[in-house]
């Protein structure tokens, strides 16, 4: 669920269709993402899985799955909270 809704949002910023969209794709190389992109995606993202990403994280999201990762562990994280 999670990952449909990722390839949802990336499918508003990018030319590729959202089928082709893997967990090993990667946002700047592979989707061609530019950083006012990037950041736009992250700003939905966070806004969709209620959540905030630490700016000091967002650079080391290279990959979908590395997005999913930091998705899924923030929400079980909160979940204890």
């Amino acid at each position: 669920m999670i990952f449909n809704k990722v390839k949802d949002i990336l499918s508003d910023y990018i030319d590729m269709d959202s089928n082709e969209i893997k967990l090993e794709t990667r946002l700047a190389e592979d989707l061609g993402l530019n950083s006012y992109e990037f950041m736009s995606v992250i700003g939905e993202i966070e806004e969709e899985f209620d959540l905030e990403l630490d700016e000091r994280e967002i650079v080391k999201l290279i990959s979908i799955a590395d997005l999913l990762d930091y998705i899924s562990n923030f929400k079980e994280e909160n979940v204890f909270a």
